[in-house]
């Protein structure tokens, strides 16, 4: 996944000399490849139209002491289970 930042040439400028007079480099973005469904309780992908959800937890199922940190809502057919799709850039 790469993040893109658009800024006004000067601005872009001064934050470079910035970072240069800091010592800091340069740093790449992270690539993701996949996602690790451990900690989620996947949802059925249900009829077009209708939303399902797929569970996010602080810890890989089935722990019984897992508590929720949220959920994905997916609406087919734009989106299907389990709500997040990993999609390389060629």
């Amino acid at each position: 996944m790469s993040i893109k930042l658009t800024l006004p040439l000067r601005a872009a400028g001064t934050i470079c000399a910035a970072g240069l007079a800091l010592g800091i480099a340069p740093v790449s973005a992270t690539t993701i490849t996949g996602w690790n469904t451990d900690n989620v309780s996947v949802g059925t992908t249900p009829e077009d139209g209708d939303t399902g959800a797929s569970v996010v937890y602080d810890s890989v199922l089935p722990d019984a002491g897992a508590v929720t940190n949220g959920q994905i809502l997916f609406t087919p057919p734009e989106a299907v289970s389990p709500g997040v799709k990993v999609v390389q850039e060629s």
